[in-house]
């Protein structure tokens, strides 16, 4: 698409995206250049995303919070933008703005997991309210079950957090073992799910069954450090 039209925007910010998730740091440094060319002429969404990711990965949080902003006040009611700036803000540490900007996402559609996620944190990291934040964990089962029901990462991702920030509070882990009971359900041959299962286990000091779990992620990979480690 660029060799024929190297001034393609749609091409431009393909290329930008493939080298921005590509994980080889050559190719991510390059990928900034595209969206910049992009940004010259018009306030393409995909690129304005593609710039506050750049940025991010940079380490430029403010950079990619003014630039998150310009998308926001550009393409008002667009849920990617207001998850992205929530994504800035959380990585600046400002939970306070991030919860607000949840809460706008959620008033826009009140199924937005990211926003339901980042509440559940805030609830448990600022707050220490665990009772509060496993009934919001139940309602978001329930959205992942109505909306990503065949998305085992969906399940497995929304679970780690979680249960590494509870403080090993029993509601919310049984919670979290709902999540990834969903997970292995999905996918039970893998072997970073089951170590994962195994943990959490461990987390509700139920030893035994843990060290039945972590055996058997062994069992289906066999060069599973963390499986081996029990971490």
């Amino acid at each position: 698409m660029l060799k024929a039209s190297p001034s393609a925007k749609e091409g431009q910010i393909l290329k930008g995206w493939i080298d921005l998730t590509s994980g080889r740091e050559p190719a991510v440094k390059k990928s900034g250049k595209y969206f910049e060319e992009v940004l010259k002429n018009s306030k393409e969404l995909e690129a304005l995303l593609g710039k506050t990711r750049f940025l991010v990965m940079r380490h430029n949080f403010s950079g990619a919070l003014e630039v998150i902003n310009q998308a926001v006040v550009a393409f008002p009611g667009c849920i990617p933008a207001l998850i992205e700036k929530m994504r800035v803000q959380l990585a600046q540490g400002d939970w306070e703005q991030a919860l607000d900007t949840a809460n706008r996402a959620l008033n826009q559609s009140t199924h937005c997991l990211e926003a339901v996620r980042v509440k559940i944190l805030y609830l448990l990291s600022r707050e220490g309210n665990c009772e509060e934040a496993a009934d919001k964990l139940g309602e978001l089962i329930e959205k992942l079950d109505r909306f990503e029901p065949k998305n085992p990462h969906a399940y497995y991702n929304m679970s780690l957090a979680f249960c590494r920030m509870c403080g090993r509070h029993p509601i919310v882990l049984q919670q979290t073992n709902t999540l990834l009971e969903r997970t292995l359900n999905l996918e039970p041959n893998n072997a970073e799910f089951a170590t994962e299962a195994a943990y959490e286990l461990l987390l509700q000091n139920k030893t035994r069954e843990a060290m039945k779990g972590y055996r058997h992620a062994m069992k289906l990979d066999e060069t599973s450090v963390t499986a081996l480690t029990g971490k």
